[in-house]
C-alpha cells in the first residue's frame, strides 16, 4: 500500500500523523469484497455464487463500502505501526469521528499517538558517584549458612508459643456484620513477610497487632479501624468487628547437616558445602557491589536528564504485574490492585525505563558496541568456565538465544566503563552484608 505521511509534534509528548491513502486502495479492496460476496450470496432466482455483480453492488452497496473502508484503514494503521521512521508508541487514535467512503480522490485522515520513550541527557561527566567494597566475615558466613539451613528445613507445628514473623498461620476470620461475610476466611493459610506487611489478602495486615499476641487453638473478638489505603472499598475508614481463630502455627525448623541433607544439595561433606557456599556468597557480593556502583552513576545522571515517557507504558506495566499477582494468589486478591501497590510498581517501572533510556542514549551518542573478537574471547572464557568445547558451546548459546544476551551485557559493561572514566568516584566502606 502506497501511503503518504506527515508528522507534527503535539503537546503532552504526542505526535499527529497526517495520512493520505490513494483512492485506488479503496477501489481495489471494494472489488475484492464484491468478489467475496458474489461467491457466498444466494438470492431468489439465482444459484449460490451466480448472482450478477451489478445486483450485488446495488443490494449491498453500503455494506461493501463500509467493510472496504474499515479494511483499508486497518491496513494503513498497521503500516504506520511498522514504519520505523514514524515516532509513535502504544495505541493509535483516529481524530476523525465520522469517516465515509471516498469519492474518486485520496482520503486524508489524522492519527495521534504518544511518542516513543526518549531522554535528553544534559550532563553526564564530572558527576559524583559511589562504590563500596565487599568483605565477608566469619559472622557473615555463619549467618548466611543458618539462613540456608532454615530455608531447607521443615515446617514444625507450634503448640503453645505465640507466632513469630514468617511463621505459617492457619486462621478463620468471621466478620460480625453480615455485609462483610463475603470476606470471611476458613482455614486460610498465610504469613507476614514483615510487621504489618505481606499478608494475603491484604486486609489481614491490619490484624497483625492482635494476632501477634495469640497462640494456636485460641480465638478472639477484635475491632479494627481500617485506613483509607486499605484495598477493599467497603472497609475504608470503617471500624469493623471480627472474630479471629488461630487453627495452627507452623515454623520452619533449621535443617540438620547430615548425609541426607548433603546428598540433597549435591555435596559429599560439610567442608565442601562450606566451600561452595563461600564461593556463591562471594559471587553474589561482587554482583551486588557492581549493581550498586552502576545504580549510583545512573542516579547521578538521572538528576541531569529530561525524560519523555508515555503514560501508557506505566499503565501496561502495572496491568501486566497485576495479572502475574493474580496468577500467584488467585481469588485471595481484590478485583482492583491497591493504590499503594500501583504506586510502588509505577516507581519501579519508571526507574527501570529511565535507566534503560540513559544507557541507550549514551550508547548511541558514543557509538559503543562489541566486536566479533571481543565476543570470541568472552565465549571462550565462558566455555572454559563451564568445562565445554568452545565450538559446541558457541553453537548451543546461539541456538538458545544466550549469545545475544551475552553481547548485550558486554555492551552495557562498556557503557558503564565509559561513564566511570568520565565521572568522579567516591569510594565508600564495606557494603552491609545483610543487604546482599
Amino acid at each position: 500500500m502506497q501511503l503518504k505521511f506527515e508528522t507534527k509534534s503535539l503537546a503532552n509528548h504526542r505526535n499527529e500523523i497526517k495520512l493520505e491513502i490513494p483512492y485506488q486502495e479503496f477501489e481495489k479492496k471494494l472489488n475484492q469484497k464484491i468478489t467475496e460476496y458474489s461467491k457466498m450470496i444466494q438470492l431468489p432466482g439465482f444459484r449460490k455464487g451466480k448472482v450478477p455483480k451489478n445486483i450485488i453492488i446495488n443490494r449491498f452497496s453500503d455494506s461493501l463500502k463500509n467493510e472496504s473502508l474499515k479494511t483499508v484503514l486497518n491496513e494503513a494503521i498497521e503500516q504506520v505501526y511498522k514504519n520505523q521512521d514514524i515516532d509513535i508508541y502504544g495505541d493509535i487514535e483516529l481524530k476523525e469521528e465520522n469517516i465515509t467512503y471516498p469519492s474518486n480522490e485520496p482520503m486524508v485522515v489524522h492519527l495521534t499517538a504518544y511518542k516513543k520513550p526518549s531522554c535528553v541527557i544534559k550532563k553526564r561527566a564530572k558527576l559524583d558517584f559511589e562504590a563500596y567494597s565487599f568483605e565477608m566475615t566469619d559472622e557473615d558466613f555463619n549467618n548466611s549458612k543458618d539462613v540456608i539451613l532454615t530455608k531447607n528445613g521443615s515446617l514444625v507445628e507450634i503448640k503453645e508459643e505465640a507466632f513469630e514473623l514468617k511463621d505459617l498461620l492457619n486462621v478463620n476470620v468471621s466478620f460480625s456484620d453480615g455485609k462483610y461475610h463475603q470476606y470471611d476466611l476458613k482455614e486460610h493459610v498465610f504469613y507476614f513477610s514483615a510487621e504489618k506487611k505481606g499478608a494475603i489478602p491484604e486486609y489481614l495486615n491490619y490484624f497483625y497487632l492482635e494476632l501477634k499476641k495469640m497462640t494456636p487453638k485460641t480465638s478472639k473478638e477484635v475491632v479494627v479501624t481500617f485506613p483509607t489505603e486499605v484495598s477493599i472499598k467497603e472497609f475504608k475508614n470503617e471500624e469493623i468487628k471480627a472474630t479471629i481463630e488461630i487453627n495452627s502455627i507452623k515454623r520452619l525448623k533449621k535443617a540438620e547437616i547430615n548425609e541426607a541433607f548433603l546428598k540433597k544439595i549435591g555435596v559429599a561433606s560439610e567442608a565442601e558445602f562450606d566451600e561452595k557456599l563461600k564461593e556463591n556468597l562471594t559471587e553474589l557480593g561482587k554482583k551486588k557491589i557492581k549493581e550498586v556502583k552502576q545504580l549510583s552513576i545512573l542516579n547521578a545522571i538521572r538528576k541531569n536528564t529530561d525524560f519523555n515517557i508515555p503514560p501508557s507504558l506505566y499503565q501496561k506495566g502495572v496491568s501486566a504485574a497485576w495479572e502475574n499477582e493474580k496468577k500467584k494468589y488467585g481469588n485471595n486478591l481484590p478485583q482492583e490492585p491497591p493504590q499503594k501497590w500501583v504506586e510502588q510498581i509505577q516507581r519501579e517501572i519508571k526507574l527501570r525505563v529511565e535507566n534503560e533510556l540513559i544507557l541507550e542514549e549514551v550508547k548511541r551518542k558514543e557509538e559503543i558496541n562489541v566486536g566479533e573478537e571481543e565476543m570470541r574471547k568472552e565465549v571462550k572464557q565462558l566455555a572454559e568456565k563451564n568445562q565445554q568445547d568452545e565450538k559446541e558451546f558457541r553453537i548451543e548459546i546461539i541456538k538458545n538465544g544466550i549469545y545475544t544476551k551475552i553481547k548485550e551485557n558486554l555492551v552495557i559493561d562498556k557503557i558503564f566503563d565509559f561513564l566511570y572514566e568520565k565521572n568522579n568516584l567516591i569510594q565508600k566502606g564495606k557494603f552491609p552484608f545483610d543487604k546482599i
